[in-house]
């Protein structure tokens, strides 16, 4: 628990100075600049809980696999092309990544369009955080368990 408490509180501190820049460069209201703070506290989060899934599960291949992972979230995000234009596997990455729905989100806040949409992304993202920091507990208390019952035969 202190080690999703500390992705807690990396996710609260994080955004602030990038968004603090932003408002002022685009000079954004209060309102949009804590929208865009709440969804990239989100978005920290579970991005965080993504790293995290692949680095307990499969140590230092897991870091392997986020760095190519990182680069396909920014091309499937919706920020380069649509994505219906990808491929069919980078279309599959599309609803599994966390980036484009919260760039999504982003985009329907700082243009006003689509803002029936955000709560929407909104979930979905709290949904695979849910899942993902489920699945990263589970990981660390087998391997936990593992390691006690290997200290018990010892």
């Amino acid at each position: 628990m202190m080690y999703e408490g500390a992705f807690v509180i990396i996710s609260v501190v994080g955004p602030i100075i990038g968004l603090l820049i932003f408002k002022q460069l685009v000079h954004a209201s209060t309102a949009v600049f804590f929208q865009m703070y709440l969804q990239n506290v989100l978005m920290t989060f579970i991005s965080v809980q993504f790293v995290s899934l692949f680095t307990f599960l499969l140590g230092r291949i897991g870091i392997l696999i986020n760095l190519p992972l990182a680069l396909v979230q920014t091309l499937v995000s919706g920020a380069i092309m649509p994505v219906q234009l990808l491929p069919a596997p980078y279309q599959f990455f599309y609803y599994i990544l966390p980036l484009p729905n919260s760039y999504q989100a982003n985009i329907s806040i700082l243009s006003g369009v689509n803002l029936d949409k955000i709560p929407g992304y909104d979930f979905k993202l709290i949904m695979m955080g849910i899942i993902v920091a489920g699945l990263t507990l589970i990981v660390i208390y087998t391997r936990k368990f593992h390691n006690k019952i290997n200290e018990n035969v010892s």
